[in-house]
């Protein structure tokens, strides 16, 4: 545990973080947290692109505090598929200047070795072989979606909102799945909403199929499906947008008094992630074996 004090999360927190069996939600309250004015309560939020327009990635500019996260999820994991969930759901955290943008090239296999190839293949688009190299597991896809729901109204990538980006995320970005791909996170968020009746209203797992239709890349659209009794994203994405001040026709009958509710739902979602995108099994073995090699 002596790795983890030089982070510049409040030290009691962390601590209490790693060492308890509550990871997630300890993370996910501090996200929240009303003194901190936590991230996902300050969305909309604008991301800049600067590895595509400049060449110049964000990580080169990450916070003293930031380059300490992400070097964190490489002790504790190695670099392996967890660090790549770990790593920007930590640099979420505190919000600082550009945190959207790090968060972003990180869950796109962006890290502090291969930044240089990063910044070519983001400025040579279509002419290196990153994105091959670089697969989005559904982990992945479920947190860029999330990125760029924070995003919002702001228009970012191929000259779309944010909201429509994640559209396209939640449906698998180039694989063009057919309906948002079956995960434990979206179960769990089903098991959630099913468990407590005052957010029945909302209606966020269907008794029909329900079809939304999405970007489809280069210039496209195309038709996806919630299937029946799963967690609709799609309807939960639109109500953030109505939360975070846009509009959304998907939910024609939204009520103010909602948005504390889908406040709920934003939290349970990221402490859902935590617990089953990085398990605590991991954590634990992680941190026995960085103890052992002291």
């Amino acid at each position: 545990l002596w790795q983890l004090q030089t982070v510049c999360l409040p030290t009691n927190i962390l601590m209490k973080a790693f060492s308890t069996g509550y990871f997630g939600s300890i993370i996910a309250a501090f996200i929240f947290d009303s003194e901190t004015q936590g991230i996902l309560r300050r969305a909309p939020l604008q991301m800049h692109y600067n590895i595509t327009k400049q060449g110049r990635s964000s990580l080169r500019s990450l916070t003293p505090s930031e380059s300490e996260f992400v070097q964190l999820s490489e002790i504790l994991f190695l670099g392996n598929r967890t660090s790549i969930i770990l790593a920007p759901l930590l640099i979420l955290l505190h919000g600082e200047q550009y945190s959207l943008d790090k968060a972003h090239e990180l869950i796109l296999g962006v890290n502090r070795k291969n930044i240089e190839q990063a910044e070519y293949a983001a400025t040579h688009p279509g002419k290196t072989s990153w994105s091959v190299d670089h697969p989005l597991n559904a982990d992945q896809d479920l947190l860029h979606a999330l990125i760029h729901r924070l995003e919002g109204e702001n228009i970012g990538e191929g000259g779309h909102t944010g909201f429509e980006n994640a559209k396209y995320w939640l449906a698998g970005g180039g694989k063009m799945l057919k309906s948002v791909e079956d995960h434990v996170v979206k179960d769990n968020l089903k098991e959630y909403v099913l468990k407590r009746k005052y957010l029945h209203h909302l209606d966020l797992v269907p008794l029909e199929t329900r079809t939304y239709n999405i970007i489809a890349g280069g210039g496209k659209r195309r038709d996806v499906l919630v299937k029946s009794q799963t967690f609709d994203f799609f309807r939960f994405h639109a109500m953030c947008e109505i939360r975070y001040g846009g509009q959304n026709e998907d939910v024609s009958d939204w009520k103010e008094h909602w948005s504390s509710s889908v406040d709920e739902l934003q939290r349970a979602e990221v402490e859902i992630i935590f617990k089953y995108c990085v398990p605590e099994s991991e954590i634990q073995t992680s941190l026995s074996r960085q103890k052992d090699s002291i």
